[in-house]
Formats: structure tokens, sequence, C-alpha cells
């Protein structure tokens, strides 16, 4: 019921039903005042709790990040900081394999004993650590300009590789990584005789080659052996037969 049908039923010529129409406002203006002050303390309640968060955040970046010459912090870690900021520890999983499993898997694909699957599953390392250690992190494909073979030299290596000048657009090789540096020293020594690939070049050169020319190399030294022993045993069953 509305005030002014209650003056009207409570008598609005009466000074009781005037104190009862006051009373009735006073209740009614108290209680929605109560309301109002109920939600501007719980607005104001989220509103210091959410502040505090973001200065806490502030404080932490401002802890891990405001150091002088310190290095340019990356995501991983901002976020383990962070972790240990707060009274947590990141637990980094140890890698499961040894720098001598990792050499031996860097040889058995550079040697091309293995391909880099072969060699991750066998040894049980990731293949990205395998292509980060054997080809480098970054700027792989920049061994070219450092062999430096000019574009008719280039030429002479893809018809080496894969013949094609007797068929242009074949990019499958049959060719050991060993004969192609052979035959790139041989062509770059008639510019520079000093010219060697040393180290991890000549196969990160080849890497970078068959990229750039989208080459298929179906040489490894695991097949060469397996046909190999197969041809042997099968002439020692003719020979055993005769």
């Amino acid at each position: 019921m509305s005030v002014s049908r209650r003056l009207f039923t409570f008598g609005a010529g009466s000074a009781l039903g005037a104190r009862r129409a006051a009373s009735l406002c006073d209740r009614r203006a108290s209680k929605a005042l109560s309301e109002v002050l109920i939600v501007a303390a719980d607005s104001s309640g989220a509103l210091r709790r959410r502040q505090q968060r973001s200065n806490l955040q502030i404080k932490c970046f401002i802890k891990l990040g405001a150091r002088r010459r310190a290095p340019p912090l990356n995501m991983f870690t901002i976020r383990a900081r962070a972790l240990k900021f707060h009274g947590h520890t990141l637990k980094l999983k140890a890698p499961t394999w040894s720098q001598s499993q990792l050499q031996e898997a860097i040889q058995a694909v550079v040697t091309q004993r293995m391909r880099f699957t072969q060699a991750a599953t066998y040894y049980g390392i990731p293949k990205g650590t395998l292509y980060d250690n054997i080809l480098g992190k970054s700027k792989r494909m920049a061994v070219l300009d450092e062999v430096g073979l000019l574009t008719a030299e280039e030429r002479a290596v893809l018809d080496y590789c894969c013949e094609t000048s007797v068929s242009p657009y074949n990019r499958r090789t049959k060719k050991s990584l060993a004969a192609v540096l052979a035959f790139v020293e041989k062509l770059r020594r008639g510019r520079d005789a000093s010219f060697t690939f040393t180290g991890l070049t000549g196969y990160r050169w080849w890497w970078a080659f068959c990229k750039k020319h989208s080459i298929v190399s179906l040489y490894y030294e695991g097949s060469a052996k397996l046909k190999l022993s197969k041809i042997k045993a099968e002439r020692r069953d003719v020979s055993e037969e005769s």
C-alpha cells in the first residue's frame, strides 16, 4: 500500500495518521539507506581487494625486473620467479639422458648412421634438442653464405647429387654425405686452396642445401650396411648350395 493511501486510511487530518505516516517513511528511508550502505561496503571491499592484488603484482614485477644490468626476462623466467616469490618452488624435470649419450646421438646423425627421429628414439633425447645441438638454435641457413658457393657451383652440386642433367625435376639423391662434401671441397678449392669443412659445418651446410633445393636424401649408413650384409648372406648361401 502506498504512503498516500495509508495517509487516507489513517486519516490525513488526524495527528495519529500523521505520526504513523511519518514513522512509515522513516522506516522505509532507513531501510533504503542501509541497503545502499551495504552495497557500497561490498563494492568498496571488492575494490580494495582488487587494488591490493594489483599492488602486490606491481611490487612482484618491480622486484623481479627492476635490477640494474639484469638480462631481459622472458615469460618463463617471470613465471618461475613469481612462483618462487609467492613461496612456491618450481620443480624442473631433469633430463633422462647424459652428455655422453647426447654426443653419441650427434655422431650417429652426422655420420648418417641414424636419422634425427631414429637417434631421438634410440637414445631417448628430444628431437628438438638434437636439432639445436647439431644445426644451432637460430640462423640455420646462414651456413650457405659462409661456404659461399657460386650459382654455377650450386648447379654443379645439384647435378652431382640428383643428376638433374638427366632428370631436371629429380630431387632425390643416394649420394653419401662424405662424397658430397668431397665434391664441394674440390669445387671450392678451385678458388680457395685452403678451403675445408671443419666440425659440424659440413653437415650443417648439407642440411641447409637440401632444405633450399628441396632435396630428399635417401642415403644413410645403416641402409648401406644392411644391404651389404644381405648380399654377403645371399652369396654365402649360393656358395654353400653349389
